[in-house]
């Protein structure tokens, strides 16, 4: 590689991962940026430190490749830590999951761990360095008054304040250049604090264009403590975003989906869902094609869950989820017809009872000693009182018996007990022979004790 001369992207990376670093190094270079790495770039005898400060001081940006090996070199942290005291663009991009320092989540990550669509975040690497390159994060309209045109250039001021008070006056400017840039700024500026604080001042003197900036007014919801700093104010910003959200409705749907399902057990995780359940309705038809479409099997466990909480709710369409719960016991994952089945159990939905009776005589359902799938869907059929439900967990609970054992403390002998004592009760509600005879005949008792 040739030493470059000029203004160029500093690619920060761990040797090991080198293959990794040559194609984005490919994809800087075709938008006619230079690149500065190491060690290529540092002369023989040259001392590296000196080197590696002057290429991100003299570098337009910085891209971070991270690894887990990556994460751990201290150069590597040093390189991006140094770039982030100079207020340089960092742009880190992630190639295996791992923890992630928090100032580096400041900055937009791209999503390298599927190799499918690394050629599309190459794409947008090149489209946000070409901007950098051009020296303005967002396009100055002729047509602007001098006074917006100010404003958007202090978008990209290296001061925060002066970039703070530029989207103040550009959300407050009656222009409709204005607006347009903001709007552009909230989806597609470089600096996290613009992209949050631009949506926040557009919902407040602009409310009617909220719908144009959906994904953006997610992001700020995510990152409103790093960049407003965690506050009651802050907590109002977001409890305002929220609602914002839950008003767009529909048209945030999918947005709000995408974010819940890739941000298990987090705050904009738990938020997402939180918006999605106070829309409401609106959401099922989407919820309902994931159900049906989703190859992610744990994209749709997470769907049923969430069927299973709009239930709680009042003003809800009950039966098209409980039709898409019936549709859902015949899912290739048995752990969705189970989820499925313990819903339309408690409820005791009547039209489900012939899929559960299938489902009770599945062979790939799970009923082993730690998740015993089979015998619910049969505590649940119980739960009908039903004869032909009765009819059909007979046989499986007089199965347990010989299966199981009265002996030990173990979960075998819970599950013997249990599935004698539900037979008793079966005989309470209707008197069978048959049962009765077979259970004198392993001498056991047919009357519940008290």
């Amino acid at each position: 590689m040739e030493q470059t001369t000029s203004p160029a992207v500093f690619v920060s990376h761990k040797t090991e991962n080198r293959d990794l670093a040559d194609r984005v190094i490919e994809a800087i270079q075709e938008v006619g940026l230079d690149v500065w790495i190491a060690p290529e770039h540092i002369p023989p005898g040259a001392k590296w430190k000196p080197k590696i400060d002057e290429a991100i001081e003299e570098s337009i940006a910085i891209v971070v490749i991270l690894t887990k090996e990556s994460l751990q070199s201290q150069w590597v942290t040093y390189e991006w830590v140094y770039a982030l005291l100079l207020d340089k663009p960092i742009f880190p991009l992630k190639f295996e999951e791992a923890e992630i320092h928090e100032k580096l989540l400041e900055f937009q990550t791209l999503d390298f761990t599927q190799r499918k669509n690394r050629e599309k975040e190459l794409e947008k690497l090149q489209s946000e360095l070409t901007k950098l390159r051009s020296g303005q994060s967002i396009p100055i309209p002729r047509n602007a008054p001098r006074i917006v045109q100010g404003s958007i250039r202090d978008l990209d001021d290296k001061d925060i304040e002066i970039r703070t008070s530029a989207i103040r006056n550009l959300a407050q400017n009656s222009h409709a250049t204005a607006l347009e840039a903001l709007i552009a700024a909230a989806h597609n500026h470089l600096q996290l604090d613009v992209r949050v604080k631009s949506p926040i001042e557009i919902v407040k003197n602009h409310p009617d264009s909220a719908a144009q900036i959906i994904s953006p007014l997610i992001e700020s919801l995510q990152h409103a403590d790093n960049v407003l700093g965690i506050s009651k104010e802050t907590d109002l910003v977001k409890m305002k975003l929220e609602t914002i959200l839950t008003q767009i409705g529909i048209d945030a749907v999918p947005y709000l989906i995408t974010t819940w399902c890739d941000n298990e057990n987090t705050a904009i995780g738990d938020r997402s869902q939180r918006i999605l359940l106070n829309i409401g309705n609106p959401t099922i038809p989407t919820m309902i094609e994931l159900l049906k479409n989703d190859i992610n099997a744990y994209t749709r466990r997470r769907v049923i869950w969430f069927f299973e909480r709009m239930l709680e709710l009042e003003k809800v369409n009950v039966n098209v989820i409980i039709h898409a719960l019936i549709a859902a016991l015949n899912d290739s994952d048995a752990f969705i017809r189970y989820y499925a089945s313990r819903i339309l159990g408690d409820r005791k939905i009547t039209d489900a009872i012939p899929y559960l009776i299938k489902m009770l005589t599945d062979s790939d359902i799970p009923n082993d000693d730690n998740l015993p799938v089979a015998y619910h869907v049969a505590m649940y059929l119980f739960q009908f009182d039903s004869v032909i439900a009765d009819d059909a967990i007979i046989p499986f609970f007089v199965e347990e018996l010989d299966n199981t054992a009265f002996i030990g403390k173990g979960n075998k002998y819970r599950r013997c007990d249990r599935s004698l004592k539900l037979l008793q009760r079966i005989l309470q509600r209707k008197d069978r022979p048959d049962l009765r005879a077979d259970l004198k005949r392993r001498g056991l008792p047919t009357e519940l004790s008290d």
